[in-house]
This record gives structure tokens, sequence and C-alpha cells, in this order.
């Protein structure tokens, strides 16, 4: 898996700056995460309208969610569900017009979740999805700065450029990109393989067993290796960190 940022068709837009407190999504998803400014970029302040969204059953049967956010946050969490259920925040200035399309899609078990308007306005949308257990669904998502918390799923390909990632309870391939944001992983099996690149914000790994063979680079940032290490070790570990802080820390017991 390769994460992605925009994608073709997807320009990415300058972020705004968004504090999460206050967002309806944060009090269940929690992720610490601080305010994030694309330098070079000039907007002048605006009044977003907040528009209430009612959860969304989708009765197809789901392997996948590709998920494009624009700025707000995104979880995908397993939960006591029978079927995929949805739930979006959506911001819009509404001197712009009224509030975006948001598109849901299911084609070939795979669950489509954007916005296509929100790349070129000024709108910004976030989504709360949550699978049924097991939790046999790989995700990708690319939230624009927005916080993203995966938990309990089969994988993950996130590029959230510049929020905050949680991943918990991954049991799959995980691919992170946060481009200056904070990378927390944390693992309740061992994971096949694991990708992480945070261009500068501290990464934090905890893996149970072991070995694994880790190519670790913190930039020259503190880096602290605590788990058994083998290159011949068929799970493999990918962190980068761009000096920020890069730690990979055994889980208890």
């Amino acid at each position: 898996m390769t994460a992605r940022g925009g994608g073709p068709g997807r320009p990415l837009r300058g972020r705004r700056i968004w504090g999460l407190s206050g967002l309806l999504v944060i009090a269940a998803i929690a992720i610490p995460c601080a305010d994030f400014i694309t330098s070079g970029w000039t907007r002048v302040p605006v009044t977003l309208t907040a528009v209430p969204s009612p959860v969304i059953t989708v009765p197809q049967p789901v392997t996948s969610v590709d998920v494009q956010s624009y700025g707000l946050p995104v979880q995908v969490t397993v939960g006591q569900v029978a079927s995929v259920q949805v739930s979006e925040q959506i911001a819009y200035d509404a001197q712009d017009g009224g509030p975006p399309a948001v598109r849901h899609s299911v084609s070939r078990g795979v669950l489509t979740l954007d916005a296509p308007s929100c790349a070129i306005s000024g709108c910004e949308v976030g989504f709360t999805v949550t699978v049924p257990p097991p939790g046999d669904v790989t995700a990708t998502v690319a939230s624009e700065g927005g916080g993203v918390l995966v938990s309990g799923i089969a994988g993950a390909t996130v590029n959230s450029g510049g929020g905050a990632v949680n991943a918990t309870g991954i049991h799959g391939p995980l691919t992170v990109t946060t481009d200056g944001g904070a990378a927390r992983l944390v693992f309740a099996a061992p994971p096949r393989a694991v990708i992480v690149s945070t261009e500068g914000g501290p990464a934090l790994i905890t893996l149970p067993g072991g070995p694994y063979a880790v190519t670790a680079d913190s930039g020259g940032g503190h880096r602290l290796i605590g788990i058994a290490t083998d290159p011949a070790a068929p799970r493999t570990i990918d962190v980068s960190s761009g000096g920020g802080p890069l730690q990979v820390e055994p889980a208890a017991g």
C-alpha cells in the first residue's frame, strides 16, 4: 500500500486553522492534536456554518473504506453495529453558497466518502465510520490536516496532511504519513508490515511479540528502539520521523 494525498482531481488546498476542541466528533475520537498552519498561505477569517448529520446505515457489504476529508477529523473504528454506519461533520462558508453535497457510494465492496466540491471551495468535511466486528475491513484516509483515528480494523493507509494519527488494534498492514503531525500506533497483535513517516512529528509505536526487521531513521532526533530486532524477521517496521523523537517500544506484558 502507498499513502495518497489529494489524488488525481483532488488538489490539496490551504488548510484552515483548526483547534480540535469544539468539534462534535472530537469527544469520540479523543486525539491529542494541535492547530496546524500551512506556511505561506493566508485567508481572511470567515465564520463557518456547522451542519448536523444523522447517522447513515450502509446496507451493502463493505470490505474497505476510502475517505477523503477536507480538514475535519476522521474516525474508522469497530463497534457493536450490524452494518456499517456513517455520520458526517460539515462546515462551510455561507457566503460561498449552501452546504456541499457529500458522496456516499459503494462499489464492489468499497465505500467511498467525500465531498468533491470541498477540494476547490471553503468547506470542510469529516467522517465517523463504525464497522461491525470483527473489523475485517481496510481503510484509506486522506484528511488534509484533520486528526485521524483508526482502530480494530484489518489495515489502513493514512495521509493526514499535518493532523495527528492515532492507530490502535490494527491487525494488518499499516502505512501512515502525517506531514509533521504526531503518530501514535498501538498494536494488540504483531503486525505484518508498518510504514510510518511523520516528517518532523513525533512517532511512538508499541508492538507485541517480535523480533521485527526494523528500519528507523529519526533524522537526528531522539531515537529509542526497545523491541527485539532481526533483519531477517518476516515482520517489518519502517519508520522515519524527520527530526522528531522516535520510539519503538514493547507492549506491556
